[in-house]
């Protein structure tokens, strides 16, 4: 028995074993800013900051730097993040996720727990010196109340209509309750002076107010699109007072003595006579989510995407305090060279030249609030999509040529092995188009087929696969210029080849069948579904080695299978929000996965999979020549440890410069193999340096293209 057990280890002892399951997902400090729903402070002005995607953050520098604070806290879900927040004379903070509840935490926000209130969309909170703690819901359910920190929450709906929609509460100076609502009867505002025990209506009406707060006997309203109201006598009439307001588009108020702060849609307003009158104190353009005056006086304003600026001087100056918000809505992502790029949902295209520590907004001819697509074309040529058109720079970004306006809109950018590009097109670009010259012009493939193609993928031997909208897939074996219906239909919305051939794609409302991942080991004669059964994943990708990774938006995080999408397994250990905009794999097979305004995430080390050839411990350190040298575009590159040690092995161009990291982590005594990936890369000489603390050695290789 002992003989077989050895036998049995000496067999796995020499089989190649793959070390993917190592690496887990890390957020990159950027894009900073992300979207604020709410700044709280506590009586020892720490601020607390609620945002879309992100959670909770917390600031004990004066709004500086925000640190996250998510333990216990629920990781969101579609359009979801903190709506509200809310803290008690005693310093306990609640926080209101839009579809998990109450959250309460004792401990300044190092820690949540759930009260599990019977109602999960909770749009306002507030708390009385009693520490009754009142929450108002979004979603018809009214008004709820606790007076054991959350252990039973009771329904206070008397004098209120059924199925009533709360956007806003307030507790005024004097103890009473005025809410707003989107509905009952045309009554926008409902009062309450015996802690909630019955509510009586207002007089305001068809106002709809966003939000609500008072100071002393002034109350005022920011009602939507209509400006802002001010009532005198609890709430019982109102009057607008918006002289000076250029835009009356107003959602959140704050007000501190007789200074009142109103962040509308186009910039930050003031008022020093409670409303008479208003002057515009910072961001002509901008639409202004928060607006929070600080114990100490420092002014914060939240920009939508852009995140929080800080103004120490009454609102003169503004500078940018979104250190540690990490939480920009990531569209797209690309890796050209030693250069990170990422296209926001709103605040444009930002570059990292230093593994996305630091971020540059990029102009140079760029325009746009958003860009949906970032691609990498052969010579490191980037091409982008905005909402204002369609871009190409060939100096790694810092300057652009809008090739088309507008009228075209492409979705995504795949290149053949011979160079050539296509893009996918929708309204009004409908389509595949083709291009000869790196992007420079491009002409429709087939002006017959005029389909809404949202993804497109190319195959080893050159199959060009394209996904539409409701038409299935559509295969051209001839560079596009005839296709044929490869898979009726179904909304393709992501497709992708591994290198073995194999095609998968995102499949969604499938005419007769499952949503899910399909397949082809066919070139698109036939489809199966291999996984994710009657769920809505948006994007799925192959990395070099053939692993293939699923997306999904409504918080399912990524999935990956490493078996052809027979077995499929989560991978989402590092990532707080789970709802995946953007997947994307750099030459060195380091995955990064873009989120909805939950920031941009990165492994820690290569999917690709770094290969255990021995676990024999050997004699010595060794670093082996790549095989093969000369390469194109792949290369192997073995090494040996005697010992546990940190390992990293790195590639060089000939100026020295480091172009790709292939092993970063610590490995046990073996024979190891990694690959390298240059197809990005130009022709020439490139050197690898393996370093532990004991040894470090240096060999080149030449790249022939």
């Amino acid at each position: 028995m002992k003989i077989l057990s050895l036998l049995i280890c000496l067999i796995l002892s020499n089989q190649s074993v793959n070390l993917y399951s190592q690496f887990t997902w890390q957020q990159l400090n950027g894009p900073q800013g992300g979207i604020v729903s709410e700044i709280k402070s506590n009586s020892s002005g720490t601020l607390f900051m609620g945002s879309l995607g992100g959670g909770v953050f917390r600031s004990t520098d004066n709004g500086l730097t925000w640190s996250q604070k998510i333990n216990g806290f629920p990781s969101p879900v579609f359009d979801d993040g903190t709506v509200t927040l809310a803290i008690a004379n005693d310093g306990d903070v609640f926080a209101s996720c839009f579809n998990n509840g109450v959250f309460r935490s004792t401990n300044n926000g190092e820690s949540w727990i759930n009260t599990n209130i019977p109602n999960s969309f909770i749009t306002g909170i507030v708390i009385d010196q009693y520490k009754r703690v009142y929450a108002a819901a979004g979603g018809g359910g009214g008004v709820f109340v606790t007076t054991n920190n959350g252990l039973n929450w009771v329904q206070k709906n008397n004098g209120l209509p059924e199925s009533i929609h709360i956007r806003t509460i307030c507790l005024t100076a004097a103890g009473e309750l005025i809410i707003g609502s989107t509905s009952g009867n045309n009554l926008s505002i409902y009062m309450s002076t015996n802690y909630a025990e019955s509510w009586i209506p207002g007089t305001q009406v068809n106002t709809y107010p966003d939000h609500i707060v008072s100071y002393g006997s002034y109350i005022f309203s920011a009602s939507h699109g209509l400006g802002v109201f001010r009532s005198t006598n609890s709430g019982a009439n109102w009057i607008p007072v918006n002289s000076g307001l250029t835009n009356n588009k107003i959602n959140r108020l704050f007000i501190n003595n007789s200074q009142i702060l109103a962040a509308s849609d186009s910039g930050v307003f003031r008022s020093t006579n409670y409303g008479n009158n208003w002057v515009k104190i910072g961001f002509n353009y901008n639409r202004i989510t928060e607006v929070n005056i600080t114990p100490s006086g420092v002014i914060l304003a939240a920009v939508t995407a852009e995140g929080i600026f800080r103004s120490s001087n009454n609102g003169l100056n503004w500078v940018s305090s979104s250190a540690g918000f990490n939480c920009s809505g990531i569209a797209s992502v690309s890796v050209s060279g030693s250069n990170l790029f990422a296209g926001t949902a709103y605040n444009g295209l930002l570059r990292s030249t230093d593994n996305g520590n630091s971020w540059l907004k990029l102009s140079g001819g760029f325009k746009g609030s958003s860009c949906e697509l970032i691609f990498t074309a052969p010579g490191n040529v980037l091409l982008a999509q905005s909402d204002s058109g369609f871009f190409r720079s060939t100096n790694n970004g810092s300057n652009w040529q809008m090739l088309m306006s507008g009228y075209i809109s492409f979705n995504n950018i795949v290149s053949n092995q011979s160079g050539m590009l296509f893009a996918s097109g929708s309204y009004p670009s409908f389509g595949v188009w083709k291009s000869t010259n790196n992007g420079l012009n491009w002409d429709m493939t087939d002006p017959n087929f005029m389909s809404s193609v949202y993804s497109l993928c190319v195959t080893p031997n050159g199959n060009l696969f394209a996904g539409t909208a409701g038409g299935g897939v559509y295969r051209s074996i001839n560079n596009g210029t005839n296709w044929l219906q490869a898979h009726p239909y179904a909304s393709v919305v992501s497709l992708t080849a591994a290198p073995n051939g194999y095609v998968y794609g995102c499949f969604n409302s499938v005419s007769g069948g499952q949503n899910g991942i399909y397949r082809s080991t066919n070139y698109g004669v036939s489809w199966s579904i291999v996984g994710l059964p009657n769920t809505d994943y948006f994007y799925v990708k192959s990395n070099s080695a053939g692993h293939i990774f699923a997306g999904g938006f409504y918080g399912s995080g990524v999935f990956r299978s490493t078996n052809n999408g027979l077995n499929w397994f989560e991978v989402n250990s590092g990532i707080y929000n789970k709802m995946i905009t953007a997947v994307h794999f750099d030459n060195a097979g380091f995955g990064y996965a873009g989120t909805h305004f939950g920031g941009l995430y990165k492994t820690n080390i290569s999917t690709i999979g770094l290969i255990s050839i021995s676990t024999e411990v050997p004699d010595e350190f060794s670093l082996s020549q790549n095989y093969p040298n000369p390469f194109n575009p792949v290369t192997n590159i073995e090494f040996v440890l005697p010992e546990k040690s940190f390992v990293r092995l790195a590639v060089f161009d000939i100026t020295g410069r480091t172009v790709e990291i292939l092993v970063k982590e610590e490995l046990s005594a073996g024979t190891y193999k990694a690959d390298w990936n240059a197809a990005n890369y130009s022709s020439g000489i490139y050197f690898y340096r393996l370093e532990t603390d004991n040894f470090s050695e240096t060999k080149k290789m030449i790249l022939v293209r």
